[in-house]
């Protein structure tokens, strides 16, 4: 697994996270709540995550609305 330091903002505020990617899956955890995805547009918290623990988040279609999330391209 690759892990990648970046960052998530949103209405709530900013904080540090780190993107993790294992084959062809990433993953990255925000507020005690992991999501995982392909490309961003897939990006969805797991299915087991309760529905109370996303109340921290502006969700559209169960993805982050109004968020911005980045991090640095490592060079191959």
């Amino acid at each position: 697994m690759k892990r990648f330091p970046g960052y998530y903002r949103d209405a709530h505020g900013e904080e540090a996270v780190f993107f993790e990617l294992e084959g062809t899956t990433y993953a990255v955890t925000i507020r005690g709540v992991r999501f995982s995805y392909i490309t961003l547009e897939d990006l969805e918290p797991d299915e087991d995550t309760l529905p109370e623990r996303l109340a921290g988040f502006s969700l559209v279609h169960n993805t982050p609305a109004t968020a911005s999330m980045g991090f640095p391209c490592p060079s191959p």
